[in-house]
């Protein structure tokens, strides 16, 4: 299924009871375009009918396809697929840049892999896709699709819960007028939600509000994950405004 909607049910997504307990935001794949408004073309290009006719066989091919079948991925694409796995398991490191999404960033192998399963059924559309098995540059051109995805999936992710839960319970945390602050002061507010800490934490980084703090050394131990609040700012308990709604 694919859906087009506007950015305020994305972020009602996150506020939907168990979507994100239930790992229901972590199993899209997310395109997040750039706000073109303004500098759109007044006449655009019709769609050609060589597309249209090309698009409808398609569609009618893969409709077609008579009973159903395991797809399989070849000896050599396997092994493609098994260093991107890795690959995964990397980014989801303590360093890693699937750290702030670990929702999103657990299922990703998963994801790659239904689609090279669909972009196999599209190029066999006219056989029984599992009657040949995936083969490698199926799965390249999935992974390629998967690397894309992580900018626009941590966009709408920010979309989401980086707005108003997430940013609320930060601001309210900062209304005694901290001047800077660290991860671990702030897990506890989100529990076991770890991606929805990161997300606001970002939001309100975009909005200026905070910063990252220059790791330092202290007793010989480097401190790292302290954020400077924003000095022109006051935190008056009760009056403040979350600055991501």
């Amino acid at each position: 299924m694919c859906y087009a909607i506007q950015p305020d049910v994305i972020e009602s997504m996150a506020l939907t009871p168990g979507f994100r307990g239930r790992g229901m935001i972590g199993r899209f794949l997310y395109a997040v375009p750039r706000n073109v408004l303004g500098k759109r073309k007044i006449h655009t290009e019709p769609i050609s009918e060589a597309t249209v006719t090309s698009y409808r066989d398609l569609l009618r091919a893969l409709l077609s396809t008579n009973g159903t079948g395991t797809i399989k991925f070849s000896k050599d694409a396997m092994l493609l697929f098994d260093e991107w796995k890795l690959e995964i398991e990397n980014m989801l490191g303590k360093s890693g840049r699937l750290r702030k999404m670990l929702d999103w960033g657990g299922k990703l192998a998963g994801l790659t892999a239904r689609l090279a399963a669909v972009l196999h059924s599209v190029e066999f559309a006219v056989f029984d896709p599992w009657d040949c098995p995936v083969p490698i540059h199926t799965v390249r051109d999935a992974i390629t699709i998967a690397k894309w995805s992580n900018d626009h999936a941590e966009a709408a992710l920010a979309i989401m819960s980086g707005g108003k839960p997430g940013c609320r319970k930060i601001s309210k945390f900062l209304s005694d007028g901290k001047s800077r602050f660290n991860i671990r002061d702030i897990r506890d507010l989100f529990k076991n939600d770890t991606d929805g800490m990161w997300v606001a934490l970002k939001g309100l980084t975009q909005k200026g509000w905070i910063r990252p703090a220059p790791a330092k050394s202290t007793k010989g131990r480097k401190r790292v994950n302290d954020f400077d609040v924003n000095p022109s700012l006051r935190f008056e308990m009760g009056s403040f405004q979350p600055p991501c709604d």
